[in-house]
Parts: C-alpha cells; structure tokens; sequence
C-alpha cells in the first residue's frame, strides 16, 4: 500500500474528519501499524504487519468480541467533560446534569441523558468538538456513589483503553466540579 503523504500535508481528523491537522510526523506504532503524528492512521489492522507474537497470543480480536469483552475501568482522581460555553452558568450553577445533545450518535447504544468524561489527565485525549470549548475537572474522589461506565461509542482496539472514554447516568453536583480551562467558543 502507498500513500502520498509528506510532512507539512493537511489532514482532517477527528470524530467527523473536520478537525484540520498538520502531518508532523509519520511513523509506525508498537503494532507495526502506520500512525500519523504518533496517532493509528487506520480504524482497523493489517494483520501482516502485527509483530509474529501478538498474533500468536490472540491479540487480534474482532470489534464484535471486542464491544462484548469486559474490562475493569481504573477511575482517575480527575475526569474531564468538555462542554459549549453556553453551559458555563449552568453548570457552574448547577453542577453537571444528565443530558442528551446535539452530537449525541444517534445509532447509540446509550439510552436517555448522560454525562460523558474522559479519564485521562492528558489534554490530547479531551474530547475535541473542533470548538474552543470549556474544560471542567471532576473530582471522583468526591463522588464515591457515581457510576461510570466506558462509552462504546469510541472505537479502541486494546482493553488497555477502556476507561479512557467514560459516561455515567447520574448528574455531577457541583461541589466536585472545577472549571480547568475556559473555551472562546470559537471553531478552531
């Protein structure tokens, strides 16, 4: 397989590819698998380029066995939830609620409103809308009682990454809440 693709080239990436991106750097990851900016450039593997002993061990599971494998989620101190400007007074008033918006997938295999985080102290993992959007800390350690559950929305291939991309059924109370970094509101 070739791929015309330099550094200095513009890519579109994200959820929805509209997020524009400079290739900084093109490479291979631990997998064999080809990575743009140290990121999979390919929403499956090529099993030929898996190094022999993943193979071996099985580490090539299908997406079917992988959504039905269940694997612990290692809550972090810190979840973040991205969140449109225009929910800063809510929020701040009222902590996070339950909610289904306007990007919610709707072939989703959540049912009604929901609060979604991401369990990484990693800004690169944050959920990118393409809008300067606020950033707000959650302190598990304050909310104990909370459930969280990954989001089978995300697609990730190793069930060391379950747990990065999390959602819970219950609202956050504003006394766990931090507001980290504040949004312009503006496409990026």
């Amino acid at each position: 397989m070739k791929l015309n693709l330099k550094k200095g080239d513009e890519i579109l990436t994200g959820k929805w590819q509209n997020k524009t991106e400079v290739v900084k750097k093109v490479g291979k990851n631990e997998l064999g698998q080809p990575t743009v900016n140290d990121k999979p450039m390919l929403k499956f593997r090529i099993k030929r380029l898996m190094p022999k002993k993943k193979v071996e061990e099985s580490y090539i599971k299908t997406f079917e066995s992988f959504l039905n494998e269940e694997c612990d989620i290692k809550l972090n101190k810190y979840v973040y939830h991205a969140s449109a400007i225009i929910n800063r007074e809510r929020i701040d008033k009222n902590g996070i609620l339950t909610f289904r918006g306007e990007q919610w997938l709707s072939d989703t295999d959540i049912e009604g409103d929901a609060v979604f985080a991401t369990n990484s102290d990693n800004p690169k993992d944050w959920f990118d809308s393409t809008w300067d959007d606020d950033v707000w800390q959650i302190d598990t350690t304050k909310i104990p009682n909370v459930k969280w559950e990954r989001d089978p929305n995300t697609e990730s291939e190793l069930c060391t990454y379950i747990g990065k991309w999390i959602y819970t059924k219950q609202p956050i109370p504003r006394e766990a809440i931090k507001l980290l970094k504040k949004g312009t509101g503006k496409d990026r």
